[in-house]
Parts: C-alpha cells; sequence; structure tokens
C-alpha cells in the first residue's frame, strides 16, 4: 500500500512539473510574440529607427541640417532664397524628386525630378510641416521620417511602409 502511495506521489509530482514547465514555456512565448508584435507596429519605436536613419544620412553626408520642432523632419538649405515663406495654406511651385533607400541602402527614386504645382495642404505632412522653412528661390533637401510620409501603409508607386522619405527641393514660387 505505501508503494502505491508513493507511486502515485511521484506520479502528480512529475505531471505537476510537466505542467509547470509548459505553463512557463507558454507564458514567455506569449510574451516574446507580445514584444515583438508591439515593437513592430509601435510608431515611437519606428520613430526611433527613422531618426537614425535620417541622422546617419545628415552624418555620412556631412550636411548641415535643422529639425523643424521636434518633429523628427530635418530640411537642409543649400540656397537661400529671398522673399517670403509659404504657409500651409499656399499652392507652391517645386522642382523636386523623392527617393529613399532599399535595405541595401540603393537609392530608389518614386518621383522623378520634375517642375509642378502643388496645394500644400493636400500633401503628406512632411512637406506641409518642411515646405515652409524654405523661401522663394530656396533649394535643399527634406528628409522626412516615415510618420510624416506615407507611415505603415505602403504608396501605390511601390513605396514599402514606414519608409524613410528624402525630397530635393527648389521652392519657384508659391501664392
Amino acid at each position: 500500500m505505501q508503494r502505491l502511495y508513493f507511486d502515485s506521489y511521484i506520479m502528480k509530482k512529475s505531471i505537476f512539473s510537466f505542467h509547470r514547465k509548459i505553463s512557463a514555456f507558454i507564458i514567455v512565448l506569449l510574451a516574446a510574440l507580445v514584444f515583438f508584435a508591439c515593437n513592430k507596429d509601435d510608431p515611437e519605436y519606428q520613430a526611433q529607427i527613422d531618426r537614425e536613419i535620417i541622422l546617419k544620412y545628415i552624418a555620412d553626408n556631412d550636411l548641415e541640417a535643422s529639425e523643424v520642432d521636434d518633429t523628427g523632419i530635418f530640411y537642409v538649405i543649400s540656397k537661400q532664397g529671398s522673399g517670403g515663406y509659404p504657409t500651409i495654406e499656399s499652392s507652391v511651385h517645386l522642382i523636386s524628386m523623392g527617393f529613399y533607400f532599399d535595405k541595401d541602402d540603393n537609392i530608389l527614386i518614386f518621383q522623378p525630378l520634375a517642375s509642378q504645382l502643388y496645394v500644400l495642404k493636400r500633401q503628406i505632412l512632411g512637406w506641409q510641416y518642411g515646405i515652409p522653412m524654405f523661401n522663394r528661390g530656396a533649394k535643399g533637401m527634406l528628409l522626412i521620417p516615415s510618420a510624416y510620409g506615407y507611415g505603415p501603409n505602403p504608396y501605390y508607386s511601390g513605396i514599402p511602409p514606414n519608409q524613410v522619405l528624402f525630397f530635393d527641393i527648389e521652392l519657384i514660387d508659391f501664392q
């Protein structure tokens, strides 16, 4: 009788131990899934990645860039213009080219060099904040984090989700 009790005790103990190990494994697995899923879709995490990309580009190209408030949008004025500055309500005449870097650091142009008129308030937020930093005749560059571009949504022209955007810009005129 004592042997049966001992065997039953050992069996219960090993089953309990097995369940504890499985439970611990499941908890660790769920925690890892939540951590990685949250980081992937976390706007603050993406903003940090975008900022690192932009700051690396600025350093690698020895640019004198300024940040628009605390947005993470940077601009470089390579040629100062004259006159006033546009507002979000302005229609702007720009010569611009848009590009981004793929995962292998290849430049991919999504907007070829073109002269065009834009209603600023209908453009991406990066332009709405960045273009007003250029005065009439100014040339330079905008470096736009993904949240102020197309965000986590892929754009119809093939721009991948969460892509930092770069624009070479010349502000011809505005009204």
